[in-house]
């Protein structure tokens, strides 16, 4: 839950221990979930231990940005991209793990993504978010200037849920220009 993995992390937690070999498999697995949050100095320091691992150290770097990678780190990894679970799958999961109802799964919400939809899903505040956010969208084209730059400046201040607006903002839009082509498409048709 932290915002960002520091060096002393990856340093006690991977970097300190990959020498020690397994007891009971021929490897040694490491898993990085959020990558991405790795601070520059982490990604350095764990430069030297994926350019040179012992031959049963695997470590998995997994992130949704990719980019949030050093380039150095991006060269000497193999990328495995995932394709997004359906809305049926990831709503199903979400329903039986976290028992929660049809209507706060979520799972449209969450594009595929299994850990996103499961924390939507938790969320108390989420529904005041989506309606924040489509509100905004609804009357920008009213707002001033100084309007916006408001706005903007209480995005910023919210920095871990930024990325959900913009996703929710891309799927507001998404569903909007679809509404919109079907509209085109089934006038032209009738």
């Amino acid at each position: 839950e932290k915002a960002s993995l520091g060096l002393d992390e990856i340093r006690e937690q991977l970097c300190n221990t990959m020498d020690i070999k397994p007891f009971s498999s021929p490897y040694k697995i490491y898993l990085v979930p959020e990558a991405e949050k790795m601070t520059e100095a982490a990604q350095n320091a764990l430069l030297k231990t994926i350019e040179e691992p012992p031959e049963y150290g695997i470590v998995i770097l997994m992130t949704s940005n990719i980019s949030a990678l050093l380039p150095t780190i991006q060269s000497r990894c193999l990328t495995m991209e995932f394709r997004p679970l359906s809305t049926a799958v990831v709503e199903s999961y979400v329903k039986e793990h976290c028992q929660v109802p049809d209507y706060q799964a979520r799972a449209t919400f969450a594009q595929g993504n299994l850990g996103k939809a499961m924390r939507y899903a938790k969320s108390e505040d989420f529904i005041e978010r989506k309606d924040h956010i489509i509100s905004l969208l609804r009357h920008v084209e009213q707002m001033d200037l100084s309007e916006m730059l408001a706005v903007i400046k209480d995005l910023g201040t919210r920095k871990d849920e930024v990325r959900d607006y913009i996703d929710l903002m891309v799927l507001w839009y998404r569903d909007v220009l679809l509404f919109k082509a079907t509209r085109d498409i089934n006038q032209l048709l009738f």
